[in-house]
Parts: C-alpha cells; structure tokens; sequence
C-alpha cells in the first residue's frame, strides 16, 4: 500500500473506525524511534478519548483496545511511508507520540498525562513486564483461589485417606494417601499427602482451561483479521464491536 493510498484509506476510515479517529486526532504517526507509546498509555488514552467524543460506547477492555491499535497502525503513515511499529519489548509501539494539541487540551483540563513504560521505576516496569507479557502460569495462588473447601475422609480400620477438595464452581477433586505400615501412620502427613495429590490434579484442569481460552482468543483473532482485511469501511466499526466483546482482558 502507497503511503498516499494509506492517508486516504485512513480519511475515509476514521469516520466508521473509532481507532482509526483517535489515532488520527490524537496521535502523530512519525517514523521515529525516539517516540514511543506504550501499549497501556495508548489504551488508557483511547477510552478517555471515547468517552469525550460521547460515541456512546462505553470504555473498551484494554487488551483488546492495545490489540485494535495495533492491528490499525500500519494504515497510518507519514507521506514518506513510515508508520508506528511494535516496539522490541512489545510493551508498546515506536514511531509514535501524542499530538501536542491533545497533549495541551488534557493539560488545561488538569488531567494528569499518562505515564509510559519509559517514565516507569524499574520496579514499576518489571511489574508491568510480568503482568502484561509474561505467559500466563499456573501457581500455588492460581490452584488455591479455585478452592472453596476441603474435606478429609478416612476409610475404617485403614491408613487409607482421601482429600475432597470442592472448587466454587461446585466440581469435587480428589487425592488419596496410604500408609505401607500402620504403626508408622500419621493422620496429618496423610492428609497433607492426599491435598498434594488433589491440588495437581486442579493444576491440571486449570492448565486444561487456560490451554483452551489462548486457543480460543488466538482463533477469534486471526478470523477477525481477515474478515478485517475483507470487510468494507462501512462494516468494520460494527465488526470492531463484536470482536470486542469476545477478546478477555
């Protein structure tokens, strides 16, 4: 695509595409490396502008906001053919920076500016790392917030001990344990050996579940680029919409 082609795609778009509006009225698409955006200070910065402009639509999920933005940049070039691109940490996009008109309007507004991943403590940016582009992990945390309650069950006149873990969404797990000899049984490490081996099995149904919903949100994100890329201007704002709603946070 022309860089020509591209500005005049973006006009047309901008009225039916709400990122493609605010990218063009409150961004400057420069081709520098020097300007950076990160992808949360654009998100944030999008809802405000929505709300603003009162399209009526409510604030969007910023994962999805950060993920529209990047999939509309490439229509947005300078005159030289140069756009906004994703930064090497991904945290954001290069090439890109908030006109200083918006800048000023937010400022008189006494509105505080946004603080991008380079304004961050190195504290802050690690923190921002792990929630934002770590992959997702199962913890002890993770396996713990899915138990409601447990209960223990010893079978009479055995070492044999089960652990009934109940999950909130009423599902039971269980663990079993066994003593080899009777005289060396202990209830406690029994019933701790029968949690370990009910936890693993939550560990597993929740590796099962979190397995599904990237393989769900990776197909409903590749069917919507390319019903993006076929769709007419008029059709992708409601497009837009609809794949909104489906892409978790």
């Amino acid at each position: 695509m022309t860089p020509e082609k591209a500005m005049h795609e973006s006009e047309q778009a901008r009225h039916k595409n709400p990122v493609s509006a605010f990218l063009s009225d409150c961004c400057d698409i420069t081709g520098d490396n020097a300007d950076f955006l990160a992808r949360r200070e654009l998100a944030l910065a999008f809802n405000e502008w929505l709300v603003e402009s009162e399209r009526g639509t409510g604030p969007w999920r910023l994962r999805a906001v950060a993920w529209l933005i990047g999939d509309t940049l490439p229509g947005h070039m300078t005159p030289t053919g140069a756009t906004a691109v994703p930064s090497d940490c991904r945290t954001g996009f290069t090439g890109i920076r908030f006109k200083r008109a918006y800048i000023e309007a937010r400022a008189a507004k006494m509105m505080p500016p946004f603080k991008s991943c380079r304004d961050m403590t190195a504290t802050e940016a690690a923190r921002h790392d792990r929630e934002h582009n770590a992959p997702r992990r199962i913890t002890r945390d993770t396996v713990d917030a899915e138990i409601a309650a447990e209960e223990y069950h010893q079978t009479t006149g055995t070492t044999h001990v089960t652990c009934f873990l109940i999950l909130h969404n009423g599902h039971t797990v269980t663990g079993e344990s066994a003593c080899i000899d009777p005289a060396g049984f202990d209830p406690d490490l029994a019933r701790d050996l029968a949690k370990r081996k009910a936890r693993e099995k939550v560990a597993d149904l929740l590796a099962f579940l979190m397995r599904e919903d990237l393989h769900r949100e990776e197909q409903r994100r590749a069917t919507a680029r390319e019903l993006l890329r076929g769709c007419a201007v008029a059709e992708r704002d409601t497009l837009i919409r609809a794949v909104m709603a489906q892409v978790p946070e």
